[in-house]
């Protein structure tokens, strides 16, 4: 943490960043780009990130957690679980189940839950190898993004018909927004060194509901959520991406989010 002098506090500069505000370019609404004209945005040798406002509106189940990647001897298959905010695990293993037996390879699954250890198990037609979930950014060719939601895990499970999921079913959903940006983090990581390769500059726990709003005060004096730079930065536009504690993409379904820095020269 830096120590901000009388000085910076009087005459460092407040701008707030919206998806509002991207240009028509930008890759989606939460992988965006702010041009900026402002030239007090030149010379800026340091960045303090003060708030950030997030709906909590992802689906528990989204375009980054709905497929299952399954093998029964004939390759790679995967099926899609329909989009959406499912509030009952029922919900969710029948939808798997309707996708499997709607599949090419027409699978049969049926399911049981634990509700005391929260745990799944799925019985199946025939012998079949369930593939595993990834930790990175990126989901790897022949993987599950649906895996760390039905308890599967990062590891391939032998090719059987009955499957006890080693770990929990989490509904849950989105548990926290990490802010990227290559723009910002100038040339030291507002947060720990295993974020640093994403540019991630600040992040915000979702401690709220479905469908509410989450928002983080970042004291100024305190704020650990800086990047400094020992040579000045002339800063003419700003990108801006959303990631999930897994580092992938978040949808929000079009609701905005807010983030207000403050910018010293």
């Amino acid at each position: 943490m830096t120590t901000l002098s009388e000085h910076e506090i009087r005459t460092g500069k407040l701008v707030r960043i919206s998806d509002h505000d991207r240009v028509v370019e930008s890759k989606s609404q939460y992988d965006f780009v702010v041009r900026t004209n402002d030239y007090f945005l030149g010379q800026v040798r340091k960045i303090i990130v003060k708030s950030i406002t997030v709906p909590n509106t992802q689906y528990n189940i989204s375009s980054v957690n709905n497929t299952l990647t399954y093998d029964i001897g004939a390759g790679d298959a995967t099926v899609s679980v329909p989009q959406g905010q499912y509030t009952s695990i029922a919900d969710l293993l029948d939808a798997l189940a309707a996708a499997l037996l709607a599949s090419p390879d027409v699978i049969v699954m049926n399911w049981t839950f634990d509700s005391l250890l929260s745990k799944a198990t799925l019985t199946f037609g025939v012998p079949i190898i369930l593939k595993r979930g990834t930790n990175g950014a990126q989901s790897e060719v022949g993987t599950s993004t649906i895996a760390h939601v039905i308890g599967l895990g990062d590891q391939d499970t032998a090719s059987l018909t009955v499957h006890v999921m080693p770990d929990i079913v989490d509904l849950s959903g989105l548990k926290k927004v990490y802010i990227a940006s290559k723009a910002l983090t100038m040339t030291s990581s507002m947060v720990s060194s295993n974020l640093v390769q994403a540019n991630v500059i600040s992040e915000i726990n979702i401690t709220q509901p479905f469908g509410y709003i989450c928002h983080r005060d970042i004291p100024e004096i305190e704020a650990s959520d800086e990047s400094t730079s020992s040579i000045p930065n002339n800063i003419s536009s700003i990108d801006i991406q959303l990631l999930d504690e897994r580092l992938r993409p978040i949808d929000l379904q079009g609701h905005n989010v807010y983030i207000t820095l403050k910018i010293f020269s």
